[in-house]
């Protein structure tokens, strides 16, 4: 293993385990959580060429997310934003692994949001989703990733 896909593994063990404090601090809660599992899952395979089964596995027994909200960004958007590119991630043959990748784990908690549109149309679909996921989880006991 290269020193590069080592140091990206360890990282990925390491956020995981830190995110395991949950229990403690939320439980019984509602939790909003930004560039959760997915996030991490797609990108370190992305980088390590692992499989999306193996990059999951340092979050199993973590919180199930109810409902992922994915906001898809056009390629021309994207470059739009200042400063596109100089980010290692920020190349087009890397987001397109990505991408594929966030395509495989889709499911039916997933909520598409086309993010080229203004900021405030983006909020209030996200605001929408939310409320309506809330009140449908409420009551129900946290899930976690693996079970």
């Amino acid at each position: 293993m290269c020193h590069r896909r080592l140091l990206t593994y360890c990282f990925l063990l390491i956020a995981g385990s830190a995110r395991r404090t949950w229990r403690r601090r939320f439980n019984p809660a509602l939790l909003v959580i930004d560039r959760y599992a997915a996030s991490g899952t797609v990108y370190t395979a992305a980088n390590t060429g692992r499989s999306l089964s193996w990059c999951q596995q340092a979050d199993l027994g973590l919180p199930k997310p109810d409902c992922v909200v994915f906001l898809k960004v056009s390629k021309q958007q994207q470059e739009l934003r200042g400063d596109w590119g100089k980010e290692r991630f920020e190349h087009d043959e890397f987001q397109q692994r990505v991408n594929a990748n966030y395509e495989k784990l889709r499911d039916d908690t997933w909520v598409i949001i086309n993010a080229d549109q203004d900021e405030s149309a983006v909020h209030a679909e996200i605001l929408q989703k939310t409320l309506s996921v809330i009140q449908e989880v409420q009551c129900r006991s946290i899930e976690l990733l693996g079970d």
